[in-house]
C-alpha cells in the first residue's frame, strides 16, 4: 500500500474529488455519487467529462437519505439523463438506520444532529447485484458523514470486479485517516492511494484510490 500526502499543508484548488493528474474520466462512466446532497458533485462531474471530451457518461446514480437535500438535488438534476437520485444511504447491508437530519444542511449525518429519522441504507455491492460488469461503478465517492468505512465493506464485490476509481472523504472520524485505505487495500492490492485537503481546517480531506 502506497499512501502520498505531497504539501499537505497546502489546499488544493481542484475540484473536490476531481484531481487533475490523479482522477482521469473516460468513456462510459458510471458514476456513484454516496451522499448526493442538492446534486452539486454530479453536476461536476458532467462538467468535468465535458472538459476532459470523454463523450459522455454512461449512468449517474446518486444516494442522498436526507429528504430535504434530496428533493433539491431532484430539481437541480432533472435536466440531465441517465440520471438516479435514490433515496438511500449506503451501509454494509440493506437496513435502516437513525439518521441525525439538520433539515438538509451540510452537517446531516448518521452520528449527530438536531432531528432523528429512520432512513433506508443499502450496499453498492446489494444494489448493483445481478448487473452486467459494463453497467457496473467505474468512480465511486463518498461523503457519507462518518459511514465510509460501512460502505466500503458493502461495496467489496464491486471493488473486486470492477476496480472503480476511489474518492473518499476522511475527516469525519479520527481513525478514517488510516482504516479506510487499509480496507480497501486488504480488498485489492493493487490500489494506490493519494491524500488531498480541499478546504482550510480539517474539512474536506479526500482519500484518493486509483
Amino acid at each position: 500500500m502506497y499512501l502520498t500526502a505531497a504539501e499537505l499543508s497546502q489546499t488544493s484548488a481542484a475540484p473536490i474529488y476531481f484531481e487533475p493528474g490523479i482522477i482521469s474520466l473516460g468513456a462510459n462512466e458510471v458514476f456513484v455519487d454516496g451522499g448526493a446532497y442538492i446534486g452539486d458533485t454530479a453536476e461536476e462531474f458532467i462538467k468535468q467529462t465535458k472538459i476532459e471530451n470523454t463523450g459522455g457518461y454512461r449512468h449517474i446514480y446518486s444516494f442522498e437519505p436526507d429528504e430535504s437535500a434530496r428533493e433539491k438535488a431532484i430539481r437541480n438534476l432533472q435536466k440531465y439523463e441517465n440520471i438516479d437520485v435514490i433515496g438511500k444511504g449506503l451501509w454494509i447491508c440493506d437496513t435502516e438506520l437513525k439518521f441525525f437530519s439538520d433539515g438538509g444542511n451540510a452537517g446531516s449525518t448518521f452520528v449527530t444532529g438536531v432531528r432523528t429519522v429512520s432512513v433506508p441504507v443499502t450496499s453498492i455491492d446489494s444494489f448493483f447485484e445481478g448487473k452486467p460488469s459494463d453497467e457496473l461503478p467505474t468512480f465511486i465517492k463518498m461523503d457519507i458523514e462518518g459511514a465510509e468505512k460501512e460502505a466500503l465493506i458493502g461495496a467489496e464485490n464491486v471493488i473486486r470486479q470492477k476496480h472503480p476509481k476511489l474518492a473518499v472523504c476522511v475527516y469525519h472520524k479520527p481513525e478514517d485517516i488510516y482504516e479506510p485505505p487499509k480496507l480497501i487495500s486488504e480488498i485489492d492490492p493493487s490500489y494506490q492511494f493519494t491524500l488531498r485537503q480541499c478546504a482550510d481546517g480539517i474539512f474536506d480531506t479526500v482519500l484518493y484510490a486509483v
